[in-house]
């Protein structure tokens, strides 16, 4: 026991000393500038709706200029989860985000050494977990970007990879429930780069079974087993995602105009050489912001395919070239000459940036290089692997050593980050596409698409408008998926009945209730508002978001899939 305890520390130890001058921008006083500066707001809306008993939350009442959407049907949750953990505890939501950020590389750094321990041991492991930490595109995702989801994501690849290995070398349900786990997480952390990860997923499984050909079927069960219980575990989000984005904006807005994949391509030399910047992507190859794989990661890579090339004949060294294919297919994805497969996959659309395929380049060159460092152990001695491992990592951090910071901070509080005019109005206005498709839009000054909202329709504090002067509203509760009014409606000589407008866009789920009766409501306005008519007298009314159907099924199959995985850890526990 003290042994892996020990074990266990210098472990963390070692990983921790790994991502410190990643994760020194963290320690400064305030916050960042990045792309996505919607995180702060998106966390406070995720606190706040899941302190409100919305459980698996689904909508969020305040970004969306003021009026909801249905943000976490759509957009994957775990990076929030875990922010709103922090947040519980104590934390600031500035100090939270900064956690998760810290938690992403750490995790990711220690999800790169397991795998690549796995094959190759301690020293190459190590060395694996520094190149993935300082890939130039791990700070862009951070540091320019702002992608704290697609950040998150880092950490779940390897370790699928990992779990993978441990299901093939031993097909036990212990390993089964592992994958899935991961498999599940990766899904909740970023579901375009699980898009992207598929054919990857469906090519290393492929030569795992090749290498196990006798014993196919119990691993087909096993692998089955575990991809069911990942996709079960992830249903509640994955499936409405899925059949409900047909009612928002997000096929005009992410797959075309700026957002277009044809745009986005990476020029062959950005990915040895392109300026430093905190700007956007553009067409071309000047652009904004850096698409380099990283000088020491492509040199390692490279050597990485040299040595799978030599040993071609070896059964051991057969997962170097199964990587080293990898790693030239994710390059392969980022350039021009792709444009034919981009094209033809429309799924893949989705995506909008080929460049994100950069991510997987870091994965595939990070095991190549702890691949080569073995190599260069067996060779030559393990004081020659450390010498190298050692003047390797130090050049990884000196290409990289401007890098891993932000542009600028930002000396602000929450309760400057977290304010209603914020949310509502500077942060809504970058992020909309999961909004209703019946929405109005406009044309903005680059020819993007834009709702149509100016900054005085906004609604701040009121949840619901009266249309009508002939009647009295009294707000009795106001949930982000539940609102309750008492309304008195007066008859006038011009007016026989009143109009509330709930200052919340109509999607599907939600009900209206009016003194106990289930109602229709009708839109007339071009924001897609919940307008209700309402008789002369005194009316409770009712406003709730329900389960769709498909949200209903959702929900029972991860409720099924977490009672079996449960099950699974305590019939284990009994029989240990």
């Amino acid at each position: 026991m003290r042994n892996k305890i020990l074990t266990y520390s210098l472990f963390a130890i070692g990983i921790m000393a790994i991502c410190m001058f990643a994760i020194l921008p963290l320690f400064h006083a305030g916050y960042f500038v990045m792309h996505d500066d919607e995180q702060i707001a998106r966390l406070q809306q995720m606190y706040l709706v899941l302190s409100q008993g919305q459980i698996p939350p689904r909508w969020i009442p305040d970004l969306g200029f003021g009026y909801g959407y249905p943000l976490f049907n759509f957009y994957p949750p775990l990076v929030y989860y875990v922010g709103s953990f922090f947040h519980t505890i104590g934390f600031s939501f500035i100090t939270s985000t900064k956690l998760v950020m810290g938690l992403g590389f750490f995790l990711s750094a220690g999800a790169m050494f397991l795998w690549v321990r796995k094959h190759y041991g301690i020293i190459a492991g190590f060395f694996a977990a520094l190149l993935y930490t300082y890939a130039p595109y791990h700070s862009v995702d951070l540091y320019v970007r702002g992608a704290l989801s697609e950040f998150f994501s880092w950490i779940w690849v390897p370790l699928i990879f990992w779990s993978l290995d441990l299901l093939f070398e031993k097909p036990e349900k212990k390993y089964m429930v592992l994958f899935g786990i991961f498999f599940a997480f990766l899904m909740l952390s970023h579901s375009l780069v699980m898009l992207q990860f598929g054919s990857f997923f469906l090519l290393y499984t492929g030569v795992l079974f090749w290498r196990k050909i006798v014993f196919w079927r119990r691993y087909i069960v096993f692998l089955l087993g575990g991809i069911l219980l990942g996709l079960g575990l992830s249903a509640y989000f994955w499936i409405p995602s899925l059949a409900e984005k047909q009612f928002t904006l997000v096929d005009s807005i992410l797959i075309t105009q700026l957002a277009n994949y044809a745009i986005h391509f990476v020029c062959p030399v950005q990915l040895w050489s392109s300026p430093w910047g905190y700007g956007g992507s553009v067409a071309g190859c000047v652009d904004g912001l850096s698409f380099q794989i990283g000088k020491i990661q492509a040199i390692v890579g490279a050597g990485g395919i040299l040595l799978s090339i030599f040993y071609i004949t070896k059964k051991r060294q057969k997962i170097v070239l199964l990587v080293s294919v990898l790693f030239l297919c994710s390059i392969f994805l980022t350039l021009p000459f792709s444009q034919v497969f981009w094209n033809i996959a429309k799924p893949f659309w989705y995506i909008q940036f080929p460049w994100r395929y950069l991510l997987f380049v870091a994965v595939f060159s990070a095991f190549l290089g702890g691949a080569l460092v073995a190599c260069i152990k067996q060779k030559f001695g393990r004081k020659i692997a450390i010498i190298t491992c050692l003047i390797l990592s130090f050049l990884a951090i000196y290409q990289v050593r401007n890098y891993f910071q932000p542009l600028s901070y930002r000396y602000v509080l929450d309760k400057q980050l977290t304010s209603l005019v914020d949310i509502q109005w500077r942060v809504s206005r970058m992020s909309y596409e999961y909004v209703p498709k019946e929405v109005a839009t406009r044309l903005s000054l680059n020819k993007t698409t834009e709702l149509a909202i100016d900054y005085s329709q906004i609604p701040l504090e009121k949840s619901f408008t009266a249309l009508t002067d002939n009647m009295q509203v009294k707000e009795l509760e106001n949930l982000s998926q539940l609102k309750k009014y008492s309304v008195n409606v007066y008859n006038t000589k011009t007016l026989s009945e009143g109009i509330l407008q709930i200052n919340t866009y109509n999607f599907p789920g939600w009900e209206v209730w009016v003194d106990g009766q289930k109602s229709t409501h009708f839109i007339k306005n071009k924001l897609d508002l919940i307008d209700i008519a309402l008789p002369e007298g005194q009316h409770t009314v009712v406003v709730e978001l329900m389960n769709t159907p498909v949200r209903a099924v959702a929900n029972i199959v991860t409720g099924v899939s977490l009672i079996a995985l449960l099950g699974a850890i305590l019939w284990r526990k009994k029989h240990i």
